[in-house]
């Protein structure tokens, strides 16, 4: 990897790291256990002491979250 694409991956990673921490504290818990750490929605709904249907639905609107935040930043422009 060049350093050119080190710095697009590390503003990529910024960029993914602002968008979690935009999330309600909930979703971005189970995000964070989920899709960083790997946990089993099991594991997850076990640690956070929580159904695992309410697991589901924090990272089903966790993700979606996310998704609107990229498309906003987007459709700001280059000039953001």
């Amino acid at each position: 990897m060049d350093i050119t694409e080190a710095v697009a991956r590390n503003q990529e990673l910024e960029l993914l790291r602002c968008a979690i921490q935009a999330l309600p504290t909930r979703c971005r818990q189970v995000l964070t256990l989920r899709k960083i750490y790997g946990f089993s929605q099991r594991e997850t709904a076990a640690e956070l002491g929580i159904a695992e249907h309410t697991v589901e639905i924090h990272t089903a609107v966790g993700t979606k979250k996310i998704n609107v935040y990229f498309r906003e930043l987007g459709s700001l422009g280059p000039h953001a």
